[in-house]
């Protein structure tokens, strides 16, 4: 019996703890409803045009930070491809000066 009791009063302590920590999906006609239900009843939702302006702005700060970490990403892929090729071409200049000396020791051998 004390459990059919406990378990209810759980589910409930439970649900209303997390009901603070969950952000609202806040838009414009969020706002506007819960303006028009604050005139005319007195209580309003958790959407208000302060919040709502706030969730736009980090939204925007972090599609920017987004875009930024992109950019940077790629940056950093372009310029190891530039040294990887800086890194064969280098390579390559070492052979060919090489190449000469090793064709005269070749045939000075022979």
């Amino acid at each position: 019996m004390k459990l059919k009791l406990f378990i209810p009063f759980i589910l409930l302590a439970t649900s209303t703890a997390y009901a603070g920590l969950i952000k609202p999906d806040c838009d414009a006609s969020k706002v506007a409803k819960n303006a028009a239900l604050e005139n005319t009843v007195g209580i309003s939702g958790r959407c208000d045009a302060a919040k709502t302006a706030e969730q736009a702005k980090d939204e925007a700060v972090d599609n920017v930070s987004d875009k930024v970490d992109q950019k940077r990403d790629k940056l950093a892929d372009t310029k190891d491809k530039v040294l990887d090729k800086k890194s064969k071409i280098s390579d390559d200049v070492k052979k060919l000066k090489d190449e000469p000396v090793k064709t005269v020791t070749e045939h000075k051998n022979d």
